[in-house]
């Protein structure tokens, strides 16, 4: 280095550790998408399976406050892992796009690729679509649950 500025070797070596940082972001995210989505897709099933094996008749629900008060609150669990969910991929995407942002004020790429590298759009939307993921899977699992209550 000389005058403070970084040679051209140094500049390769930040470079490409910031490209190996952002792609170890992206592998950590998706293994985290895949659990999240497994923990509430096939969890709620293997507790519905496992309840109804364990009546001997057909299964009866008390339809009462209680009831409907643990509806709501596994509801809101369910919910409350969508929210997490989101907002941990969205925080994952932001901070790939800080790390993209110095790739690109470190490169000598053109501006229009610049901006659609950093597109803000990117990660707007997260979150809700978490949430409306793990709603229309509450959706689902309520279903199944119910036919299985009625036809079991």
């Amino acid at each position: 280095m000389s005058d403070g500025k970084i040679d051209d070797v140094s500049k390769q070596a930040i470079e490409n550790l910031i490209i190996k940082e952002i792609e170890l972001t992206v592998n950590n995210t998706y293994s985290v998408r895949m659990k999240f989505i497994f923990t509430a897709w096939i969890g709620p099933f293997l507790l519905l399976g496992a309840i109804i094996l364990a009546t001997e008749e057909k299964l009866k629900v008390p339809w009462s406050c209680l009831t409907l008060a643990v509806l709501g609150v596994a509801a809101t669990s369910y919910l409350t892992l969508g929210l997490i969910a989101g907002r941990y991929e969205k925080g994952n995407w932001g901070r790939c796009d800080r790390l993209r942002s110095v790739l690109v004020e470190m490169s000598p790429i053109d501006e229009e690729l610049g901006e659609r590298l950093l597109d803000p759009r990117n990660e707007r939307d997260v979150v809700w679509t978490y949430l409306l993921l793990f709603f229309v899977l509450g959706v689902g699992f309520g279903c199944s649950a119910y036919f299985a209550v009625i036809f079991v």
